[in-house]
Order: structure tokens, then sequence, then C-alpha cells
């Protein structure tokens, strides 16, 4: 199953602490090698920085729901 969530969220005057490049996978998805990497604002992470962080979504309830529907719907 595939499922594609996009929206050009670099188009903002707001800074930008993290950004991810998340497929889904976590073959080879890894861009912090050791924690001796000097972290580079301009790289975007992958899907294993992302699970290493704890960091997590927050979307709301309403958008939850919405994307809830979108990939329960082709399960």
């Amino acid at each position: 199953m595939y499922f594609c969530i996009m929206n050009n969220v670099f188009c903002t005057k707001r800074k930008i602490d993290y950004r991810y490049d998340l497929k889904g996978s976590t073959f080879g998805r890894r861009t912090i090698t050791n924690e001796t990497d000097k972290f580079d604002h301009t790289i975007a992470l992958k899907d294993l920085d992302f699970l290493d962080s704890n960091e997590k979504f927050r979307i709301g309830e309403f958008n939850k729901r919405k994307m809830m529907e979108i990939i329960q719907r082709d399960c």
C-alpha cells in the first residue's frame, strides 16, 4: 500500500528546525549515522532519525480522522 501526503511547507517565513523525508520504510533510512555527526539543518532527516527523535505529528483531531479514513479505505 502506498500513500502520499504532500504540501509545500518550505515556502514560509517561519524557521524550520527539522525537515524529514519520510517514506514509511526503515531500510537505509537514516541520515544521522552517529552521535558525533554535526547536524545540518538544510539536509532532510529520514525515517529512522524521526523514530529516534521520539517526535510526534500534531495534526489535530479532524485531520487525524481524515487521514485514518484514507489509510483504512484501501486496506
